[in-house]
């Protein structure tokens, strides 16, 4: 150390030698929080319709229910809905958790059309009193009941609820209603030639 190197010199270098070392550590910081923003304003997002709160099964949705924000355009489902008016009074085909990106699936009432391979359709419930049970968004299965009877589907799913069907002339159905449901195309037909004489019976799962 030279001998002209006073106490104070040594303290006034020591800091000086710090200072510049927190001023590349401040400098590092600075371009690390830079590129984050950039990379956070360059991802792209779309602005989506979601859910405000847990809804259940089987609801019919409100604006209370929805909301549109903005989603990251990679996070979005296919066929996600942009428009909150357009669900406001459809009836939600399973249990949505907050903040669900709604898509035109996420609903089975009001549906301009069914699901590819599947179709909507009203069927003639023996038992009233059970059919009552049922709520928009459930799944049941249907059976026809008799010795020729049997399983017709195990995944119906229920469109509306259930409506009391008009006696018949003779007094017939006057105990039955009817209910709309979606099911497979290719069972659709056997459920009409089922029921042509008689409603079917519903299992709740």
């Amino acid at each position: 150390m030279p001998q002209d190197m006073t106490p104070l010199r040594q303290v006034a270098r020591a800091i000086d030698r710090h200072r510049r070392i927190l001023a590349a550590m401040a400098t590092a910081v600075a371009v690390l929080t830079g590129l984050s923003a950039v990379t956070s304003t360059q991802t792209p997002t779309t602005l989506a319709v979601t859910t405000a709160r847990e809804i259940p099964a089987g609801s019919t949705l409100t604006e209370a229910d929805l909301v549109v924000r903005p989603v990251r355009t990679v996070d979005l489902p296919d066929r996600a809905a942009t428009s909150a008016p357009a669900l406001v009074g459809k009836v939600t085909g399973s249990a949505l958790a907050r903040n669900t990106v709604m898509t035109d699936l996420s609903v089975v009432s009001g549906r301009s059309a069914s699901a590819a391979g599947r179709v909507v359709m009203s069927v003639r419930v023996a038992d009233a009193e059970v059919a009552s049970m049922v709520a928009p968004g459930m799944r049941v299965t249907l059976l026809v009941p008799g010795s020729n009877g049997g399983l017709i589907t195990d995944d119906a799913l229920v469109v509306t609820t259930p409506q009391a069907a008009p006696s018949a002339p003779l007094g017939g159905g006057g105990g039955s209603a009817v209910l709309v449901v979606d099911v497979e195309s290719a069972i659709a037909e056997r459920l009409v030639r089922s029921t042509s004489t008689t409603g079917v019976t519903v299992a709740l799962h």
